[in-house]
Formats: structure tokens, sequence, C-alpha cells
């Protein structure tokens, strides 16, 4: 049965720009990332579960530190008193105690405090000396303790707590003593259960870290958190944690002569990291890269997969355009010194590893990238052609290609064997619209859609315009489109016959071509333009 339609002159219902068509994309990816790894932290220096492993297997805290930091010696640090940041940047503080304690003033006066928990702010304002209203103080103001630690919104710390007003907010520093500060360190980086040597080891790292970073012509010395240390106060101090204190007592490491920047973090992965592979910096003989077999102890050796999009690495990295892939360059110290993006036109811009670990979070810059991706020729494929589908599958084991209609359940289409430089072509023919992806163990890639489209013919016709669709379809609407300058508008509709044909009334002169909507697995069908007149 024929259905015919009659040309429809009034509104427009449809308006393309032909040069649209132009504009698009010779093809269209799915990309993925997927990036595993080994160890935690920045990999410079003593690794903590290495140092676990190693107290476990007999070695002693001398030993443990002789082997990360090569090259250097054990000193005694001269008593000293640092300056530790506890708040910053603060509208009020709470300063108070379980007994009574005073204030020196920045003059020098020394002054009883009524209560024992006071609120300081800007001002510097605190009820003294028994008087019933608070008095402005000149600053900085010194809390000294008497019987009884000082604390800052209720948690404990040994020395004495200088408050300093800067416009308006205020600062918290503790003036304390070297060794009460590494009792506030170490079972604040390193579990306070774990072997006596390793927290041996992490008391005297902690110690001559401190000493060693500190800046002593700024308002404080080190900051209390992770900037420096974790610095914990009496709350982190353990029985365990303080016995590797004492026992270490005032034990620094030196290289010739100086105290040692001994950095240290959690997991090395089994291999630590010379500090030029990984910061701009010049290569220091104690800072060089080691074996760390034992800390194979820790949860974190081991890393990934962890799965990215290329459009999420793209807004994480702020790159312009689609990522099409990632080129990781990797060290002496198998750590990453740069990553090389690629983008269309093979345009390639480097990343550092550790500006790219912090994106990502990432828990290392000991890290691969593999590469799962798919690309298409960007226009529809029509129904009964062939496809060439192309892509990579780099870094990954066992690769393979897995496609899905509709809501229907993933099946494997074949494994892939890539190229040396994981490329590869399959030829395909999907038969309605389909999805692919590939995937590899337990991580899938991004999905890349195939539009698969209805053949549309239009040609003349004795009277008028005939057409048809395959696959046959009854029923679909049917639209006959002209080109007007650049734009294809709608000029007459209707619907395929039984068999999947169509006819128009004899047009006026133009360009035309037939649009048909069948749905049912298939994007809309265009025929090829037709000039009438």
């Amino acid at each position: 049965m024929l259905r015919r339609t009659v040309l429809a002159a009034a509104t427009l219902s449809l308006v393309v720009p032909a040069s649209a068509l132009a504009d698009v994309a010779p093809t269209v990816s799915a990309t993925t990332f997927v990036l595993s790894g080994h160890g935690w932290g920045h990999g410079i220096g003593m690794a903590q579960y290495g140092a676990y492993g190693y107290a476990q297997h007999g070695w002693g805290y001398k030993q443990i530190v002789g082997h990360y930091f090569r090259g250097t010696t054990l000193g005694q640090a001269r008593p000293t008193t640092l300056r530790v940041l506890l708040a910053e940047k603060q509208k009020s503080v709470a300063i108070g105690s379980t007994s009574a304690f005073k204030v020196r003033d920045g003059v020098g006066a020394l002054h009883t405090v009524n209560l024992l928990s006071v609120p300081v702010g800007t001002g510097l304002r605190v009820g003294v000396d028994g008087q019933p209203f608070r008095t402005t103080l000149p600053g900085p103001l010194t809390f000294l303790p008497a019987g009884a630690p000082l604390t800052i919104a209720g948690r404990a710390y040994r020395g004495n707590l200088q408050v300093v007003a800067a416009g308006k907010v205020v600062s918290v520093i503790d003036r304390v003593g070297l060794e009460a500060y590494v009792r506030g360190v170490v079972a604040s980086e390193m579990p306070h259960d774990w072997a006596p040597e390793a927290l041996k080891a992490q008391a005297v790292a902690t110690r001559s870290y401190g000493l060693a970073v500190r800046h002593t012509t700024g308002p404080f010395d080190l900051y209390g958190d992770t900037r420096s240390q974790v610095y914990g106060g009496i709350a982190a101090e353990t029985p365990e944690s303080d016995a590797a204190v004492a026992a270490t007592a005032r034990q620094i490491v030196l290289y010739q002569g100086k105290v040692a920047t001994t950095f240290f973090y959690s997991s090395s992965g089994g291999q630590t990291a010379a500090i030029q592979d990984v910061w701009n910096s010049p290569p220091i003989p104690y800072l060089a890269s080691e074996a760390d077999p034992y800390d194979t102890i820790s949860p974190y050796h081991d890393w990934g997969p962890l799965v990215f999009t290329a459009p999420t690495v793209a807004k994480k990295l702020k790159v312009t355009g689609p990522v099409l892939d990632l080129q990781a360059q990797s060290t002496g110290s198998q750590r990453v010194s740069s990553v090389g993006i690629v983008t269309p036109g093979g345009m390639e811009q480097s990343v550092g590893g550790s500006t790219v670990r912090t994106a990502l979070g990432l828990r290392s810059t000991w890290f691969t990238v593999g590469t799962l991706s798919l690309t298409r020729p960007t226009p529809n494929l029509l129904y009964g052609s062939g496809l060439t589908l192309t892509g990579m599958a780099r870094g990954v084991t066992a690769p393979v290609l897995e496609s899905k209609v509709g809501s229907a359940a993933w099946q494997q289409v074949q494994a892939l064997a890539p190229s040396a430089d994981g490329s590869f072509s399959l030829s395909l023919q999907p038969s309605v619209i389909t999805f692919y992806r590939i995937t590899a163990g337990k991580t899938s890639g991004a999905t890349l859609r195939v539009p698969v489209a209805s053949v549309v013919t239009l040609s003349p016709a004795a009277a008028g315009l005939a057409g048809a669709v395959t696959p046959a379809q009854p029923d679909a609407p049917v639209e006959l489109q002209q080109l007007t300058g650049t734009t294809w508008t709608v000029v007459a509709s209707g619907v395929t016959g039984a068999d999947g044909s169509f006819s128009f009334a004899q047009p006026a002169a133009g360009s035309y071509r037939a649009r048909v909507v069948t749905g049912r697995g298939f994007v809309p069908g265009l025929s090829e333009p037709l000039t009438v007149g």
C-alpha cells in the first residue's frame, strides 16, 4: 500500500542548517584511563610501613634510620624550644586549664587569669587580677600554666600558649620544648601499637625533621599539621610512643655535621624515591632511592585500578578540548616525572607527575596509565553497511570488546590483540544502534554508541516524488525537506506504507531530501539530496 502526502506550504516544523554537517568532527571517541600504582606518599626518605617491616625482622632503630638516610650519623640535639602554630586566622580562641593560670602581656607584666577558661579575640580583652571587667592587654599574650597544662578549645598542650592578634583574626602558638613536641607527634604520625624499634625510628626522624625545617625568622617555627608534622599535643601521647621518645632522647640525624631533613611518609611501594625524581630539587646523597622489601605489609603497597573518563581527566587537569591519550614518563625511582597529554590534531602538553597525583587524588607518583579507547567515524552507519572501529588497549591485561543493544546485557564480541603500541582495528556490521566498550578484568571502559540509520531513497515519480525506507517500517513519520539557502526546511510530511514506501506530490523546483524516523533501534534516516526542476 502506498500512502501519498501533500505539500504543506504553511508552518515550517524543522529548521536544520546544512552547514552544520560540515562542522562535525571526523571521528567520535570514548576514552577511559585506568591508573594503578604503588605506595602512599611522596616516597622520599623513610617509609613508615617499611620501617615497621624492618622492625618485625629484627632491625634496630639505628639500622632502620641508617638504611633510609644513607651516609648519615646520629648526634645529640641541644635543648630547644619550638614555636608550633596551633590555630590561625580565628575570630576568637578559648584558652583554659583545670587549674588557675597566668598571662604575660606584651610589655612583660604578669597577670592572674580570673577564670579557668577565657575567650580571647582580636581586642585581647581578658578578665585578670580579680577585676570585675575584662581588661585590654597589650599583645602578644603568653598564657602560662600553673599546675596543669593549658588547653585550646579543650585540647591540652604542654608549654606556653601565645595568642597573637593581626587585623581581625588571632593565632595561637605553642612554645614547647623539643622533647615534649616529639611526644605529641610520634603517635600522631605512626600507630602507637607498632613495633618499638619502628616507633624509635619515627621519634628520631620526627625530632630531626622538626629541627631541619623550622623557620626561626618568622612568627612561628612549625605548623601543627601536615604542612610540617601532625602535632596532637597531650591527647596524642601514649605509653608506647613516649617510651620510644625517651629511649632516643635528643637523638637526631646528621649529615656532614648538619641536621638532615628526614622526610617520612606512609608507604614506598617497594622502593623509595630520590628527591630529584619527585621534586624540583638537586640530588641529596642521603635522600637517594633505596630498596624497601618489607613495605609489602602495607595495605597501600599496591593500589588501583582507578578509572577516569577522558572528560574527567580534562576537567581535573584543566585541559582544553578532548583528551585522547596520557603518556607517562618515569624516572629511575619508578616515579612519574611527567605526563604527556595528547589532544586532537596530535597536540601534546606536559604536566608534572606530582601535579597529576594531586589533581586526580592518587596515593603516589609511582603509577602506570592504561588506556581503553574506541573511535568511530562521525557519520551515522547506514543499515547493511560495515564499520571500521579503531581503538587503544594499552597498559591493561586481556582486553575484550563487548557490545549490547538497548537494555540487553553486555555480550563479548571478541578478545582483542592490540599491536605493540596498544592500537587495534576491527571490521564490524551492527544491524541496529549498538553500544561498544572494552573491558579488562573488572575494569570497563567508556561506552561508544554506534548509531545505525535506516536507508532512505528518494527519486522522481510519475506524479511527484517517491521513496522507501529499508528495513521496511510501516507508519513511520516522513518529512520532505527543501534546501533554502543553507537551511533544510520541512515542506511536507506523511507516513510510510506497509512496505516502507512513501510519496509526495510534485514540488516546485529546488533541492529536496526525505527524512524518516523509524525508531525500533534506528536513528532517523536521510536520503541523498534530489534536485527537482
